[in-house]
């Protein structure tokens, strides 16, 4: 399947190996439905490749990627006590932090209903359609600062993936309305040629209460829906 998606002539494979005890995986796969593709790095660790997701009418793995390497398949359970198994973004917030696109509070908490920031979403974005962090120096933001999301900040900024609020500034800190995250979200994934071709999953004109503040836990609904497609 991966040959037939990218172009045949630029590479040829030349063998494919796979755990034969594919019970375990599968079990994990079909129990807990966060299982995701890796590939292996030099040094023989897992690096999660966030698009992946299990289909179950096809049984199989689907993913994309811009390189060859070997894959296997990730198996990193998460759970937090703010986030029960009756709250309906309870698999979106175990989707995207098994692979690694968001992480916890602290102290064992993802604090879903907390209010989302520029900074916030944009690391979560990036992490979500593999774009790294530019961790060498170069320009950034005025206000970049040096925390979790500078690196991010600047590779945003050097992509033209973030726009600021002018004056050389991205306003980190500032909280996303409903409508500014969905504008965010169209704005970015059409920089990175990653809109989907259902546009409605980012219309406008579907958010409930627009000038609401948006929540971690709604960010992560929102990856979950353009991820797990």
């Amino acid at each position: 399947k991966l040959h037939a998606e990218l172009d045949p002539t630029k590479f040829e494979i030349v063998g494919i190996s796979i755990d034969t005890d594919k019970s375990k995986w599968l079990k994990a796969i079909e129990k807990d439905k966060i299982n995701f593709p890796q590939f292996i790095d030099p040094n023989g660790n897992g690096v999660s490749i966030p698009s992946g997701h299990y289909v179950p009418e096809k049984k199989a793995l689907t993913f994309t990627v811009k390189h060859l390497s070997q894959f296997g398949v990730g198996y990193n359970p998460l759970s937090f006590t703010d986030v029960k198994f009756d709250r309906t973004d309870q698999e979106a917030i175990s989707f995207i932090t098994a692979r690694g696109i968001a992480t916890g509070t602290g102290k064992g908490r993802f604090n879903p209903d907390g209010k989302l920031t520029r900074g916030q979403c944009l690391v979560m974005l990036m992490k979500a359609y593999g774009v790294e962090a530019n961790v060498t120096a170069g320009e950034n933001f005025l206000d970049a600062g040096n925390t979790y999301y500078t690196p991010y900040l600047m590779a945003g900024k050097q992509l033209g993936i973030a726009s600021g609020v002018g004056n050389n500034r991205f306003a980190p800190e500032q909280l996303l309305t409903r409508a500014d995250l969905y504008s965010f979200l169209y704005k970015t994934l059409k920089v990175l040629e990653a809109l989907p071709e259902d546009s409605d999953m980012i219309d406008l004109k579907s958010i409930p209460n627009p000038k609401g503040i948006a929540t971690r836990g709604e960010m992560a609904e929102l990856l979950y829906q353009l991820l797990a497609r």
